[in-house]
């Protein structure tokens, strides 16, 4: 939650408003393990507040979605090893139905996509499981025509298709997404 607070400060003193979503981590972590994945396993948002009107905000525990039997078809049986891999591999997502001020709306989001280029099925699988709930809440929860409403999504895929290993990166740049509307 330290980054959580810090981004805040200074993005409040810019101007900006957001929503963070913490990733659930699993029962029976220690203090330290959740304040270490606190500042890495997390999702934030921030829109410039004198230009943009927050509408709605949704947020999305997508693991959650992997465990429904109607994917079934799509993404194998409930008890498969792939599946049990998406559970655990995928959290948040936070989606925003936001209005320019006075002039027009359109929706935003932000989530994380699993980062071991070594399994491109699982990312798949995610961005299919991404784009349903985007669809459904757009359409069934918000009453708003998903064919005709802009979407952004921004979003921290981890790597490149072509990759077989893991990024390195800077140790002290914070691994979340941050996703900014100017």
């Amino acid at each position: 939650m330290v980054l959580k607070r810090s981004i805040e400060k200074e993005m409040n003193k810019l101007g900006y408003k957001g929503y963070h979503l913490q990733r659930e981590l699993p029962r029976g972590s220690s203090e330290m393990e959740l304040e270490s994945k606190a500042q890495s396993q997390s999702d934030s948002i921030f829109y410039k507040s004198d230009r943009i009107e927050v509408i709605e905000k949704e947020e999305i525990r997508i693991n959650e979605q992997a465990k429904d039997k109607m994917f079934e078809s799509a993404l194998g049986p409930l008890k498969s090893e792939f599946r049990a891999s998406l559970v655990s591999h995928f959290d948040a997502l936070i989606a925003l139905h936001c209005r320019l001020k006075h002039k027009w709306d359109f929706v935003a989001a932000t989530t994380h996509l699993y980062w071991d280029p070594r399994f491109p099925e699982v990312k798949a699988a995610q961005a299919f499981l991404l784009s349903h709930s985007l669809f459904h809440v757009i359409t069934y929860k918000w009453n708003l025509d998903s064919g005709s409403i802009p979407l952004v999504v921004g979003l921290d895929a981890n790597s490149l298709p072509f990759k077989d290993q893991q990024d390195k990166y800077h140790p002290i740049l914070p691994k979340g997404v941050c996703f900014f509307i100017i």
